[in-house]
């Protein structure tokens, strides 16, 4: 294993997971989003803002194997 790699995660899909794979089709998509909106400037002191958001989830994305698994 590299220095950078990171270690297998499997889990199987739930039922659920599994209908909404085999149920999407072009042109019907079941996706789901989320959108948020945030005002310019931090909130809380040294705070990074909402330009720090996609860097600080980046640094901890590692942490979380759910959010790496692909089908």
């Amino acid at each position: 294993m590299t220095r950078n790699a990171l270690p297998a995660f499997f889990e199987p899909l739930s039922a659920r997971d599994a209908w909404f794979l085999d149920a999407e089709r072009p042109d019907t998509p079941l996706d789901i989003g989320t959108v948020y909106v945030f005002e310019p400037g931090s909130a809380f002191p040294r705070g990074n803002g909402a330009v720090g958001i996609e860097d600080t989830i980046a640094e901890r994305l590692h942490l979380v194997p759910r959010y790496r698994q692909k089908v």
